[in-house]
């Protein structure tokens, strides 16, 4: 993607397939389940779930890459705000709700 993560929103691409695949696995997503991504970065994460789960929405603070990732995962849906300002009504998604980030 050649976009540099920016510390000032503590960023960290997530990259490395082993990492990736314990995460997923840890998660252990059903096809039921509302997940919200937060900071789905270069989409690591976002690629591995959106087809496992009926409901998938990501939250990402960094305009810098909301349109490649739209692009890229058109059945999720995104956000471009800080997950710490958001109201989780906004998502229009079945309770419960499962979180995931890295």
């Amino acid at each position: 993607m050649g976009i540099k993560p920016l510390k000032r929103f503590g960023q960290n691409y997530l990259n490395d397939k082993n990492t990736i695949e314990k995460i997923i696995n840890r998660f252990s997503p059903d096809i039921n389940d509302s997940v919200i991504e937060i900071g789905p970065g270069q989409g690591a994460l976002t690629g591995k779930l959106e087809g496992k789960v009926k409901n998938y929405s990501a939250v990402e603070i960094d305009n810098r890459v909301i349109e490649k990732l739209q692009k890229e995962f058109p059945k999720v849906k995104f956000f471009n705000r800080d997950f710490l300002k958001i109201n989780f009504s906004d998502f229009g998604l079945p309770l419960p709700i499962r979180i995931i980030g890295n």
